[in-house]
């Protein structure tokens, strides 16, 4: 589970090791990335893709991580925190 440095116990995406079929299993949540990032839900979704499990290749992982790295920059403060 990847979780935002500021809040640990939430979940931004989420890739299991164990392959299926020879591709990655992964579960990712656009809404999060925007909650923690500079970044709209729409636009997180855009980079990302829909929340949800997916099942990747390798070259699909590597699109998906492009994405990701569009989206995190310096994570904002947690709600009502600093």
């Amino acid at each position: 589970m990847y979780a935002p440095p500021t809040m640990r116990n939430r979940m931004l995406f989420t890739a299991w090791v164990k392959p299926v079929q020879g591709k990655v299993r992964l579960y990712v949540s656009p809404q999060s990335l925007a909650e923690f990032y500079p970044v709209t839900e729409a636009e997180a979704e855009k980079r990302v893709g829909k929340d949800g499990y997916r099942v990747l290749t390798g070259p699909e992982v590597d699109v998906f991580l492009d994405g990701l790295k569009g989206v995190v920059s310096p994570p904002l403060a947690p709600a009502g925190g600093s």
